[in-house]
């Protein structure tokens, strides 16, 4: 006597079940699951309780069930499930979903390996410090252009003395050097004196001492007591730096104070 479906169905449905126990004997067998491991394994018990459903409703009716539930890997192939057949698939699914539980399990149990960590590139050498600026110390002597100033007094001091001929006034000299002061317009002997008889004649010059010669148009007179200022013409000073100094002469030999004097340089 051949069997119906609906046997036929059933047998396929107990073959399931055992078929699940045994999976749930493995499952529980294995070490703690986590939770994607178990959502796993709910999807596929769901997906096979759907298939053994849909095998008993539409036994004898041959039907095609597209796999959309079935993992990738699977042959996503539509499975003919007949009422001749029943579900002979089934156990190499369970088969199939177990191992994909191992293979899960295998994998989440590898611990990955941190990268290494870059290296930071090290220069190769220090690099060299912009070099600083160097500092160099001048000095020019002022000039007309630099300073704005026009005019200079140049002193020679003051003193005494007495004399029948040319004589040096001691302490009155200083030196010019007329490279200092260009360009020069006028230069004049500027003497302020007195003698304190007052009853003389007295003569004074500026000498170039360098060169041994008296300074010309620097000639200055004056008689009596009083304290007299004086400005002589316009002198020329030679060329360069040289050493000048005061020369007295009086009538009567005697001496007379020279309170100051200078030399007075005005520039253009």
């Amino acid at each position: 006597m051949e069997p119906n479906s609906t046997d036929t169905a059933s047998a396929a449905v107990t073959k399931t079940e055992n078929k699940f126990s045994e999976l749930i004997r493995e499952a529980l067998s294995l070490p703690a699951l986590t939770y994607v491991e178990i959502t796993g394994i709910v999807l596929i018990i769901i997906n096979l309780l759907f298939l053994d459903y849909f095998a008993v409703l539409h036994a004898g009716k041959p039907a095609q069930v597209k796999t959309s539930l079935i993992p990738n890997n699977i042959s996503s192939t539509p499975q003919t499930i007949s009422g001749q057949s029943g579900c002979s698939s089934c156990a190499a699914q369970v088969d199939l979903a177990l191992n994909m539980i191992k293979k899960i399990q295998a994998d989440l149990s590898v611990t990955p390996v941190p990268l290494a960590k870059a290296a930071t590139p090290m220069p190769t050498s220090k690099p060299l410090s912009p070099p600083l600026p160097t500092l160099i110390s001048s000095f020019t002597a002022p000039t007309a252009a630099y300073s704005g100033v026009k005019e200079y007094y140049v002193p020679l001091g003051s003193g005494s003395g007495m004399g029948s001929d040319w004589t040096d006034v001691p302490g009155m000299r200083t030196s010019i050097d007329t490279s200092l002061y260009p360009p020069i317009k006028t230069v004049t002997f500027e003497v302020s004196a007195h003698t304190p008889t007052g009853n003389e004649v007295v003569y004074l010059r500026l000498y170039d001492d360098t060169d041994s010669t008296p300074v010309a148009n620097s000639d200055l007179t004056w008689n009596g007591g009083a304290t007299q200022n004086l400005i002589s013409s316009p002198i020329q000073l030679a060329s360069g730096n040289k050493v000048y100094k005061v020369q007295i002469e009086t009538q009567l030999q005697y001496t007379s104070d020279i309170d100051s004097a200078k030399v007075h340089i005005i520039l253009y």
